[in-house]
């Protein structure tokens, strides 16, 4: 991944050039020398790795380069701190200026030796002399030739050959079909595949299995779909094929086609474009194509009306029964001394079979001992490089990390610094990707927005797994398979990218840019100074002293990434203010109390995270922070507390994107018309006087997506009804605030998808203005939202909503019939704490969608037929299968009043 590390340090070196110009115009034609001799060195990188003989010389040649980057991205980053102190004179700028240049000599002199050697070696020339031909992708191997292991080692394959063979026989018509099988590396794709194919195959007329690698070419795999048809019908091969170009071939294919059922699978699809090629000679009429892959989006985009396979990882009672079938083959059964091991093992697997049938073949060697089995668990890293089968199974993960292109590469590797089975926030790991500049800057979107969309291809490259919200199906986080997480692990290392500490180790081996401690903090790296870290974050620390702290802040002076999430510090040095490269530092859930002053000289810094501590202000000059774009001071779950003000001064927030969690004062309200970025806005303490300039900021702010509300205590209640224009894109809304009625303006929300009200005292019921909201997804009614006694829906009333939730509604007893046709999609229905509330409406049964229903605390009548349970879900109404018989009776009842 040299070459892919190059491109990003060239990638930063040129922002560097642009935002830091004048600081670096000393030593600017040097750097820009050193750039264009590593653009070269990038050409030539992938010249050789196009020709597959990179040797081991080639591969220490890399390493040397590796270095060199690091030290010029070092140097360049320490010069701009160096020349950052206000306290300076010119002489000493001067002398800066020349011990700089004279660093960055040296490094043109490694950069000219190590060129040097490149063209002593010729290894290009070398490699391309021993290269005949035309380069073709092989077509045997461990993917190609036959699956890693065979249906007989595979528990519940059955119901899925089954599922795929009645598709490709009832599939059967004038039309082709594609069916894609679509699941991370390691399910058994290919073995689900190879059965379906030994099983049907003699009902088509010809039949090919073509095997596609990461570097096939078009003409190589026509020629074997050609050779696989021929042979499938006992026909001999055409000798002039070898001759033959991509077209001819391709009409060949197409002209044999013509008349004839075929069946073709192409197994272990990378790329969308060889299909778009190979499709022009499959005819559109009576074929069956069979297509696996680990990428959602290939799977997805084959072609129209594709029928895709979702292949999941096992549960955990096949899987457990999978690993003592192969781990315990005479015995069939796991011996009780054994169990403890054996799961945990199974735990690591995590659903996978390549990794079960791998781990417990290997340990079917090993006898019964729990001596040796635990020495295999404690040992697996090693034994990956050492049992045939665990490097096989190694191999078939590290094709999906190979496959990914540089940028990904690294998001990829950074979620490998979370521990495992951790859950990452989606906006919190995109934050830090933007913060370490691992995403490339688009004229039409955001960084954030960018980094997304890297998160969601990390995904649909079944690299980790969604967490997701079911109401919208929302990405909010996301896991990493432990096998996965195994690769990233083994990747951080190889790539120097990073390295994560369960335990307090004196001294890192190694030169890892990225540095995660988990559960001990007491013995940081002596050497960490000597890392030139670039991120820090610390998990599960319960406790971190202050020499410690301290250390972290004089140590870490080129990070970008800080995070201290749920460390237990009470107050941060005044350190933090040299750290001028830091992009993103997140203190939430710290017990901070309050923030040093040298915070206003962190220039760069992009996220500031402080929500969940004990601050009662913010420090002054915080207004200075130009390139901020998330504040975040409150969570909406600690409204309670109250707020903070922005100090008094100028504000600066030109790139600001989020803020949430202020009390406003009159310059904030005015400030906010020019914050044109701005996307979320948190803001409390709201009263009459106070909220007209806000409404009329509001109506400018053309970019916002969220918007949170909580007023005051006092009695002089904001004027919702006073906004005359809402911001026109805004998604999601949440509002704490006292209001008669809901105002004319909420019809015209027609993106709102969220919607949260709590402590309005509405006296009119709310429904009749929110059915008509055309994408509203969630609605969250709570704490006296409404007074009012009876609710009422229309037949075609909430179009979209999944979600509903009404909570603590003291007045509400009745909620009238409900027509067919009324929240058509409605999955999720929590009531809650509504003590007068009579039972459910007749026409209820017309909620087909209603997935899970919960009543909680209801009236006396629900409460006795709950006997005193306080949870009872419904699922697939109206064929209901509930948990106690008196709730079948009271919902067959309360239907029908």
């Amino acid at each position: 991944m040299a070459e892919e590390l190059i491109l990003f340090f060239l990638r930063k070196l040129s922002e560097q050039l642009n935002e830091e110009g004048e600081l670096l115009s000393g030593v600017h034609e040097d750097i820009e020398w050193i750039k264009n001799e590593l653009q070269a060195m990038v050409a030539f990188l992938r010249d050789v790795h196009r020709t597959q003989q990179r040797d081991k010389r080639v591969g220490r040649w890399a390493e040397e380069v590796r270095k060199l980057v690091y030290d010029a991205e070092d140097i360049i980053d320490e010069f701009l701190i160096r020349m950052e102190n206000p306290r300076w004179n010119f002489i000493k700028h001067l002398q800066t200026r020349h011990q700089v240049g004279s660093q960055i000599q040296k490094v043109k002199k490694r950069v000219m030796e190590v060129k040097e050697r490149r063209d002593r070696y010729n290894w290009l020339h070398i490699a391309q002399e021993n290269t005949p031909g035309i380069m073709r992708a092989s077509s045997t191997g461990f993917g190609a030739a036959t699956p890693f292991f065979q249906v007989d080692d595979i528990v519940g394959i059955e119901v899925h050959v089954e599922q795929l063979v009645e598709l490709l026989i009832e599939g059967k018509s004038d039309r082709r079909q594609v069916i894609s099988v679509f699941g991370m590396g390691g399910l058994g794709k290919t073995t689900l595949a190879k059965e379906v194919y030994k099983r049907v195959k003699t009902d088509f007329d010809c039949y090919s299995w073509v095997f596609l690698s990461q570097s096939c070419n078009l003409r190589d795999v026509l020629q074997r779909i050609l050779f696989g048809l021929k042979e499938s019908k006992n026909e001999p091969a055409m000798e002039v094929m070898d001759v033959m170009n991509e077209g001819l071939l391709q009409e060949m294919i197409y002209n044999y086609l013509q008349d004839k059922m075929y069946l073709i699978v192409f197994d272990d699809v990378w790329d969308t474009e060889i299909w778009e090629e190979l499709k022009h000679a499959l005819p559109r009429e009576r074929g069956q194509i069979i297509l696996t892959t680990r990428i959602q989006d290939i799977a997805s985009s084959v072609e129209d009306g594709c029928y895709i396979y979702h292949l999941h990882p096992l549960t955990h009672e096949l899987a457990w029964k999978l690993f003592c079938k192969k781990a315990f083959r005479r015995m069939k059964a796991c011996p009780e001394d054994l169990r403890g091991l054996a799961e945990s093992i199974v735990n690591r697997c995590g659903g996978l079979p390549l990794a079960i049938v791998a781990i417990a073949g290997l340990l079917s060697s090993k006898g019964t001992n729990a001596r040796d089995w635990q020495h295999v668990l404690d040992t697996l890293d090693w034994e990956l490089n050492h049992d045939r089968d665990l490097d096989r199974l190694h191999k078939t993960l590290l094709l999906s990390y190979n496959h990914l292109p540089f940028y990904l590469k690294y998001c990829f590797l950074h979620i490998g610094l979370f521990p495992a089975d951790y859950e990452i926030g989606r906006k919190r790991l995109i934050r830090m990707w933007v913060a370490e500049g691992f995403v490339e800057k688009s004229r039409s979107k955001t960084d954030e927005e960018v980094a997304n969309h890297y998160f969601l291809k990390l995904i649909r490259g079944s690299m980790i797994q969604p967490i997701t919200l079911p109401a919208r199906d929302v990405v909010k986080a996301c896991r990493v398979h432990d096998q996965m997480r195994d690769v990233a692990a083994y990747m951080l290392k190889q790539e120097m990218f990073g390295a994560a500490l369960e335990a307090g180790d004196k001294e890192m081996e190694g030169r890892p840019r990225r540095l995660s401690i988990y559960d001990n903090a007491k013995n940081l790296p002596s050497n960490m100074g000597n890392l030139k870290l670039r991120s820090f974050l610390m998990f599960k620390i319960t406790e971190l002293s202050s020499s410690n702290l301290l250390k972290i802040f004089e140590e870490l002076k080129l990070v970008r990434v800080l995070d201290l999430q749920g460390v237990p510090i009470e107050r941060l040095p005044g350190e933090v203010g040299s750290l001028i490269h830091l992009r993103y530092l997140n203190l939430r859930g710290t017990f901070i109390k309050c923030l040093p002053k040298q915070l206003k000289s962190l220039r760069n810094l992009q996220t500031l995270d402080i929500r969940n501590t004990n601050l009662t202000s913010l420090p002054t000059g915080i207004n200075r922070l130009q390139q901020l774009r998330h504040l975040h001071i409150a969570s909406f779950c600690d409204r309670e507390k109250g707020f903070l003000k922005m100090p008094k001064g100028k504000k600066w927030f030109k790139n600001l994107q989020t803020l949430s969690g202020v009390e406003p004062d009159e310059d904030l309200l005015k400030e906010l018309r020019s914050l044109t970025n701005l996307r979320k806005l948190y803001i409390g303490g709201m009263n009459k006087t106070n909220s007209e300039e806000l409404w009329i900021s509001l109506g400018e702010m053309k970019s916002l997506r969220s918007f949170t509300m909580v007023a005051d205590s006092s009695p002089e209640r904001p004027q919702v009804e006073s906004l005359s224009r809402p911001p026109p894109s805004l998604e999601k809304l949440k509002l704490q605030v006292s209001m008669t009625r809901l105002p004319k303006w909420f019809v015209s929300l027609r993106y709102l998808h969220t919607l949260y009200l709590l402590k309005n005292f509405l006296v009119e019921d709310p429904f009749p203005i929110l059915q008509q909201l055309p994408n509203l997804f969630v609605l969250i009614l709570a704490s006296s939202a409404f007074l009012s006694t009876e609710i009422c829906c229309r037949s075609g009333g909430f179009p979209k909503l999944t979600l509903l939730r009404i909570l603590g509604m003291e007045n509400w007893r009745r909620w009238m019939p409900i027509e067919e046709g009324t929240m058509p999609n409605l999955r999720y229905l929590l009531i809650a704490d509504c003590p007068r509330l009579l039972g459910l409406p007749e026409g209820f049964h017309h909620l087909t969608a209603l997935q899970d229903l919960t009543l909680i605390r209801m009236s006396s009548y629900l409460s006795y037929k709950l006997q005193g349970t306080d949870h009872w879900k419904v699922h697939h109404i109206p064929e209901v299968s509930i948990i106690s018989q008196d709730g079948a009776e009271f919902l067959s009842k309360s239907s029908d009043n």
